[in-house]
This record gives C-alpha cells, structure tokens and sequence, in this order.
C-alpha cells in the first residue's frame, strides 16, 4: 500500500511540472548555443512562466525578458562558471548562435521548468525555424533525450539527428 501511495505521489508531481504555455517576444541574446534570452514577452505570458519557475535569475521583469533553454539539444560549453567546461567549439556555437539570431522575432512553446529555473521551451525564429531542429540537422549539437523525449518534435528531432 505504501509503494502505491508513493507512486500515485511521484506520478502525480511529475505531471504538477508539465505545462504548455506559448508565447512571443525577440531575441535579446544568445547566452550560448542553447540558451536564450527573449524580451518583449507578452505580460501574462512572462506571469505564467513566472510563476512556474520564479527563479530571478531568468527573468527580468522590466524588459519582460525570459532566459529560456532549447529542449532536446546541448551544445558543448561556453559560459559555464567552470571555465574548465568551456570549449573552443562551445565558444564557436554561441557566437554563431549570436549572430544568427540577435533581434529576430521568436515564438516559443515551453512545456517545463529544468533544474536551473529555466524555461524548457522550443523556439521558432523568422529566419531558420526551430531552434534546436537547426542545431540538430548542423552537426551543432545532437538530439538528446536524456530527460525525455521532445514531447511535440521528437520525429523531427530524430529524423534530423539521424542524418
């Protein structure tokens, strides 16, 4: 009885965690090659992530800014505060990241909390698609399903990883 109670518990904080909330915004920066910071997020959207997480060091309220983490992808280090974890490639990602990707318009679908207080999203800009799709179908980082599978592209991962 006691291994049941315990089960129905974790079943049912594991699914308390889940959610799905999308919204809009722009790319301020890239941190690196899978971590991004989206401002101009629509208030209630930024109340409800909020609200999920409220981890102040990813979100700041005055430029309704949000960090956000790519799901199903990881690129290689590069502004880790172990700087023993930084990686030339690392580096190299982030900076193409920047560049491809500063003020472009950004529509993203998050779905949990990871365990650093990011939003654990997928992210969609105007000129490449998906986010972690690119990175995936560009040798940038493989498909990484460590914490789960992608709940809305894993095929599209996959097959992309596959390549």
């Amino acid at each position: 009885m006691t291994r049941i109670l315990l089960l129905a518990i974790l079943v049912f904080s594991a699914s308390a965690q889940a959610f799905d909330i999308s919204g809009t915004g722009t790319v301020w920066r890239a941190v690196d090659g899978d971590t991004f910071w989206i401002s101009d997020v629509e208030r209630s959207t930024f109340d409800q992530l909020w609200q999920k997480s409220q981890d102040p060091d990813h979100f700041n309220r005055k430029y309704s800014s949000i960090k956000i983490r790519i799901g199903g992808v990881d690129t290689e280090e590069s502004t880790h505060k172990d700087r023993s974890k930084n990686t030339d490639r690392g580096r190299g990602i982030s900076e193409h990241m920047k560049k491809l990707s500063a003020g472009q318009p950004a529509r993203f679908r998050c779905w949990t909390i990871g365990k650093y207080g990011r939003p654990i999203c997928a992210v969609n800009l105007q000129d490449i698609g998906d986010i972690g799709r690119y990175l995936i179908t560009n040798g940038l980082s493989p498909y990484v399903t460590a914490w789960g599978a992608h709940p809305y592209l894993h095929e599209v991962y996959r097959q992309a990883d596959a390549r």
